[in-house]
């Protein structure tokens, strides 16, 4: 490939992905993109006398990705699907060309045609792109960019296999990503399904604890009128001493500070087990809801596990935050690491864990 049909490759592949993140073009992106630009083009230069057309692949597969990354800030996996799937593109189209016998490289109208249908390909990888991915996805992709490579280096196998067995494997290639998409969708369907049976029944609990409440408080109150109608204001007095003392122990055992973590002490049956807090920040990083789970999950496991005493701590730690439970006793927390998996990956929590302590780091971006 000339070092022209490079940089518009990377430029397609940067105007593509500019589109679908929907990021508009600054100095500094396009800055990164000259350095990349250059970079690339570059140690094309150098290998340039390399016959080895598989490793001249691997080797852009890989620039290719940091590409994506450095400019783009995706993920390792997510930039080594969109590396990946590119280049089979690019691939699949250049076996087309030469299975037509079409010189890509001497018109200017080839090079633009050559172009559009890099982009008509490459549409179906963005649309997967989105969905969550294994490592072990690569293999079909992986496979497919290795053996066009293959057939590219062998003018025997090139005029003997058919162009429709070809298209056949690259269809086939999309179906298994598609199949795959499907599978993880109804999963998060799934998941997101038992999400929300949790919140509504964390919703009922709270109805029913405000009931009960507000019914035990009705109750008093008429008692305490009745006394004062009867003129018996010792009793009265006495009623109303006692209803507030469990106006205020009831308030101090799930006022927190917080709104998740107090949400999850009144939706849990504490039984023997006492839950001190110290919360000395607000917890905005985290959506209320996820939170609250994961703070119900903990809770109820330790309680589970006869823990009498848990200590919820909140705090900042630079411009980071912390989550930290402490217990009295000892306990297996991989257990607490596992069922919060979920909420660790998505708020990509540090955990770090000691026999009577896990701590939850929350690195601030910035």
């Amino acid at each position: 490939m000339t070092y022209f049909f490079h940089i518009c490759l990377l430029m397609i592949l940067y105007t593509i992905l500019s589109i679908q993140d929907k990021i508009k073009p600054n100095i500094k992106s396009i800055g990164k993109f000259i350095i990349f630009t250059i970079i690339i083009v570059l140690f094309n230069y150098s290998i340039s006398n390399s016959h080895l057309l598989w490793m001249f692949a691997l080797i852009n597969i890989v620039f290719y990705g940091l590409f994506i990354q450095f400019i783009f800030h995706k993920n390792l996996t997510d930039s080594l699907y969109l590396s990946i799937s590119y280049w089979i593109c690019i691939e699949m189209v250049d076996l087309i060309f030469q299975f037509c016998r079409i010189d890509y490289l001497n018109l200017t109208s080839n090079y633009l045609f050559m172009f559009v249908l890099i982009i008509i390909m490459y549409v179906p990888y963005l649309y997967l792109e989105k969905v969550e991915k294994k490592i072990w996805i690569f293999i079909l992709p992986i496979t497919l960019c290795f053996f066009m490579i293959y057939i590219l280096e062998n003018e025997d196998l090139f005029e003997r296999i058919s162009m429709i067995i070809l298209i056949g494997l690259f269809i086939s290639n999309l179906l298994y990503l598609y199949f795959f998409s499907f599978t993880i969708k109804n999963i998060n369907l799934q998941n997101e399904k038992n999400e929300l049976q949790r919140k509504l029944k964390i919703a009922q609990n709270n109805y029913n604890n405000t009931f009960d409440f507000l019914h035990a408080l009705i109750h008093d109150s008429h008692s305490i009128d009745m006394y004062f109608k009867n003129k018996e204001y010792e009793k009265a007095e006495n009623d109303f001493y006692v209803m507030k003392q469990e106006i205020i122990e009831k308030f101090n055992a799930i006022y927190t500070g917080n709104t998740a973590l107090s949400t999850a002490i009144c939706n849990i049956d504490l039984g023997n087990a006492t839950v001190q807090h110290f919360v000395q920040c607000n917890t905005k990083e985290f959506n209320d809801s996820d939170l609250t789970i994961f703070f119900i999950n903990t809770l109820n496991n330790l309680i589970e596990d006869n823990e009498p005493i848990i200590y919820v701590s909140i705090i900042n730690i630079g411009l980071n935050k912390e989550i930290s439970i402490k217990t009295s006793l000892v306990h297996d927390f991989s257990v607490v690491e596992r069922e919060n998996h979920r909420f660790i990956k998505k708020y990509n929590l540090k955990v770090d864990k000691e026999e009577k302590k896990i701590t939850f780091l929350h690195l601030n971006p910035k």
